[in-house]
Parts: C-alpha cells; structure tokens; sequence
C-alpha cells in the first residue's frame, strides 16, 4: 500500500514538474516584459521628475491629474466615449449573435463567423486606415452620396467623435458577439418555447427571457470592448484628429513628447484605477457577482 502511495505521489510530482517545464517560458515572457515594466512603472508614478535630488515618494504627479480641470475634462470625456461605443456595439452585436445562436442554421452561422472573423485577419491599425479611406471627403460614402446628387458638398464624416465611435465598434465588434454568442448557445430553446405557449409575445419573451439569460455574456462583452475602447490609442488619434483628445493621447505626450515618464505613469495608473471603480461600480449596480462576468470570459 505504501509502495503505491509513493508510485502516485512520484507521478503527480512528474506531472506537476513538466507542466511546470512547459509553462516556464510563458511565465518568463509575462513576467519580464509586462509584470516588472509594470512595477517599476508603478513606482516611477511616485517620484517627482524636477526633484532627482531627493529620494522617496510623492503624490504630486497624481495630485496633478485631479488639481487640472483640463485633464478630469478629457477623462470624462473619454469616459462617455468608451460607454457609447460599449452601448453602441451592444446595439449591433447582440442581434447578430442572437441570429448565429437561436435563428441561422449551422454552416450559415459558420459564414457569418467567419465574415466576423475575416476583418480581424489584419492589424487594427489597417482596420482603422480603411475607415478614414470609406468616411473622407472624397471617400466612398461621400462619392456615392454625390454622383448620387444626394448632396452637394462633402458631409464631415471624418474627424470626429462620430468616426471615432464608428471605428472603435468596428474594431471591438468580436469582443461584444462572443461572449453573447456562448451565452445564447447555451440557453435551452424549451424556455422561449414555453413563454409562447403562455401567451407572451416577442417583446416580451426577448425582454424577460433573452434579455435576462444573457446578461452575463453582455457584461463580460461591455468590459471587454469598455477596457479596450477606454485605452486604445490608434483610433482616436487617426479618426478624432485634434477635436478629438482622448486621455490615451494625454498620457502618450506626457511619455514620448514631453519625456516625463513619472507623470505619464501616474497619468496611466490614473486611468486603469478610475476605469476599474467604474466598471465595479457598475456591475455592482446589475447585481452581478464578478465570478459571473469572470465565467463568460
């Protein structure tokens, strides 16, 4: 009996060894290029960049966020920015995902899949030039509307918070189909064909049914495209031009332009603290508990 007990304990010990073995570099990968820059970001944040002299922490460069009314404006700003296109790609994702799950049969949901899938094949900064080509004066919008004679002059398409939310939907579309998709995959069509059998219309089946069942999947899609829409940098500054400055292209000057790491650090933490509260706040507020946004992921 003993002698078994040592074969198992040597196997488990063996397996546990060579999972270790093959997850090493990965954990080497995170660890040198994302936890330690991290960190050592982090610590910059509370050093004071005129002052090299002295040694120890401040507060300074995060006072200096909340003391500019200028920088809590562009971060509000930004704010509302990340919520409509969260709002937005909620609008038109979840119909898609809905018809791939519960309506389209099984390889016409897989061409829709892949006709997701396909515009992630390139870069997101490919996917955001080709919005500047369709939404410029002499785009392809503007074009057809005026060989159309719909209109005369070029509508202003471009620069501005409509072509930023119209980007950055774009861009994040697949974070939003996703997590709804396995949410509704998942729900025994049974439900929706008792609701009928009460009396209840489609408005009310999708309103209490659907809509209920899949707001997990809807709240773990809403981070996802919020995180992403709040700290992307590309979109903004090629869709928004100088109209629109998001709290990214704050924190990039304050790095690259300005060489003042300590202050762009703080300006970083700054943003991933506050977008954090929010997004607890918020699932808070829905009731939800974070294991069951954490479970959709």
């Amino acid at each position: 009996m003993r002698s078994l007990v040592m074969i198992h304990n040597k196997d488990r010990l063996r397996r546990n060894l060579t999972l270790f073995i093959l997850l090493l570099p990965g954990i080497l990968w995170v660890m040198m290029l994302i936890i330690i820059p991290q960190f050592q970001m982090f610590l910059d944040s509370f050093k004071y960049r005129p002052i090299y002299h002295k040694k120890g922490f401040t507060l300074k460069n995060y006072a200096y966020f909340f003391t500019n009314i200028l920088y809590i404006k562009v971060f509000l700003r930004t704010l509302f920015a990340a919520v409509l296109t969260t709002f937005v790609s909620f609008l038109v994702c979840f119909p898609i995902a809905f018809y791939i799950a519960k309506v389209a049969k099984r390889e016409l949901a897989q061409k829709i899949f892949i006709l997701v899938i396909i515009p992630f094949w390139v870069s997101e900064l490919i996917r955001t030039f080709s919005w500047m080509i369709i939404l410029g004066d002499k785009g392809v919008i503007n074009t057809f509307l005026m060989r159309l004679h719909l209109i005369k002059q070029p509508l202003s398409l471009l620069y501005n918070s409509f072509s930023v939310t119209v980007g950055l939907v774009y861009n994040y579309l697949l974070f939003m189909i996703l997590p709804i998709y396995s949410t509704l995959e998942g729900m025994d069509n049974s439900l929706i064909e008792a609701a009928q059998d009460l009396g209840a219309n489609r408005f009310n089946v999708f309103r209490k049914i659907i809509i209920p069942y899949s707001i997990p999947g809807i709240m773990s899609g809403s981070i996802m495209v919020f995180m992403l829409s709040i700290g992307t940098y590309i979109a903004p500054t090629l869709l928004g031009g100088k109209k629109e400055i998001w709290f990214t292209e704050l924190i990039y000057n304050k790095f690259f332009k300005a060489m003042n790491w300590r202050l762009g650090s703080a300006l970083a933490f700054t943003l991933l603290i506050l977008t954090l509260l929010f997004i607890f706040s918020v699932i808070k507020i829905t009731g939800l508990k974070l294991t069951d946004v954490i479970e959709e992921d």
